[in-house]
């Protein structure tokens, strides 16, 4: 049990590290969160700083949800250290120590613990997710509806209540990371992204 806590805790700081902050920090010596939506994730930082810095923010994070999750299972092994060191792991991304408790929305970090729990229910809701952003341009409404189908693929791919458990309360956590987005999109307001200039 004193491993599994051990693991968890490491990989809620492994979540603290976010790249958009990093970046902004060190690169730009400056703050994401000082611009567009104030949030640090890729979708500003696409916004604040272009399509290569946005998709390597993006690989960070699911990176670093892949390796929480792969620590878990190296040196645990219990459905106990595997889903609350994911769970920790996006916690961390949402809310870091290192920055105030002031992170990202989860997403990202989230797909590289699912793909790391089953490649297949990953792969799966991350093209979901890719697809309903390429065709309404809304990247908090391909967010918020590929994660909600986590349970069902879960259910279907693991087949396990703990599984199912945890991707219901992992959606649960991103869905509220963006209430405000949801809003947005409810009243017709959320903005549009687009990944190259339109004619």
């Amino acid at each position: 049990m004193v491993k599994d806590i051990v693991l968890i805790i490491i990989a809620y700081l492994l979540g603290s590290l976010n790249a958009a902050i990093l970046y902004s920090k060190f690169v730009k010596h400056d703050d994401i969160r000082n611009y567009g939506s104030g949030n640090a994730g890729a979708t500003n930082t696409l916004r604040t700083y272009g399509f290569a810095v946005a998709f390597g923010v993006i690989l960070f994070d699911v990176i670093k949800g892949i390796v929480a999750v792969l620590l878990a299972k190296h040196f645990s092994g219990s459905d106990f250290a595997v889903y609350c060191g994911g769970f920790a792991a996006v916690l961390g991304h949402n809310y870091p120590i290192f920055e105030g408790f002031k992170g990202g929305k989860g997403i990202a970090v989230s797909g590289g613990v699912s793909l790391a729990m089953d490649w297949r229910l990953g792969l799966i809701w991350i093209c979901f997710g890719f697809a309903i952003v390429f065709a309404t341009h809304i990247v908090s409404l391909g967010a918020c509806i590929s994660v909600s189908t986590t349970p069902f693929l879960a259910w279907y791919f693991i087949g396990t209540w703990p599984a199912v458990a945890y991707f219901t309360i992992n959606a649960l956590l991103c869905l509220y990371g963006h209430r405000g987005n949801i809003q947005r999109i409810l009243n017709g307001t959320e903005r549009k992204t687009y990944l190259r200039k339109r004619d």
